[in-house]
């Protein structure tokens, strides 16, 4: 490699870690013109899915920083329950958090998402689906270097169950499910899992989604979940190798000026 050629390199990774990042967070309950739909973004802002009913009235958003989104469902005027359901589901926690351009300690995050089957309403015939998305990540990943970690308590009779699984997209597209990570499945009896994938290279900047669906058989089921994309560290002996390099290329560098 030529010291002109990594002195391009160098100057490409700066300009990607400063790309500009964009995370939404989306709910969505049914399907078709009837589905309740909500598309919430890191300034605050919510509304509908086109062609849909829009639920944004059904919740209360606080946007802690601009990569952190904290959903929940609006407080009722009439109790019991305590929160008006979101299309029959109650959500008394829902956070959405990113650390784009970064991978470290995580990509994205859907934390301390808590929802409920309230009896009476279709949420036993209609899942719960919750997608975090963020953009511009700006660090190169090989084939097969991203996981995800799915965790929680699920509470329920047989075929209770949430499924979250990972993507990400080299066009850097919101929600965009064009190369899958991994999913994991957790139940009444399984409470964690992680899965490792990518069938191709990340390549910045490129975007990370978490698709989580939520399935309840009968009425009361609830949810306590966490679930991320990370990339893991790389081994001490692959630091030093990569430290060695940059040392002799510095090295090189320092030759080529003096000459």
């Amino acid at each position: 490699m030529s010291i002109r050629r990594l002195v391009f390199l160098l100057a490409v990774s700066v300009v990607t870690a400063f790309a500009t990042t964009t995370d939404e967070l989306e709910l969505i309950v049914g399907s078709g013109s009837t589905a309740v739909t909500a598309v919430v973004t890191a300034s605050g802002g919510c509304s509908g899915i086109p062609g849909t009913v829009d639920g944004c009235s059904d919740l209360t958003i606080v946007v802690a920083s601009p990569s952190l989104i904290d959903v929940q469902s609006a407080p009722s005027t009439t109790p019991p329950p305590p929160f008006a359901p979101f299309g029959g589901w109650t959500i008394s926690s829902e956070e959405g958090s990113s650390y784009s351009p970064l991978l470290a300690p995580y990509g994205i995050d859907i934390g301390s998402l808590q929802a409920t089957c309230e009896p009476g309403g279709p949420c036993t015939t209609n899942p719960l689906e919750v997608l975090y998305s963020a953009t511009s990540f700006g660090v190169y990943e090989p084939q097969n270097a991203f996981v995800t970690s799915y965790t929680g308590n699920v509470v329920g009779g047989t075929g209770t169950t949430t499924t979250e699984t990972a993507w990400f997209d080299n066009n850097n597209n919101l929600f965009a499910e064009t190369n899958e990570i991994g999913s994991v499945t957790l139940t009444p009896t399984i409470s964690s899992g992680s899965a490792i994938g990518g069938s191709v290279a990340a390549v910045p900047p490129y975007s990370l989604t978490l698709d989580d669906v939520f399935t309840s058989p009968g009425t009361g089921s609830s949810y306590s979940i966490d679930g991320d994309i990370i990339a893991p560290v790389p081994e001490p002996a692959a630091l030093v190798l990569f430290g060695t390099v940059v040392a002799f290329c510095a090295s090189r560098l320092r030759r080529h000026l003096r000459s």
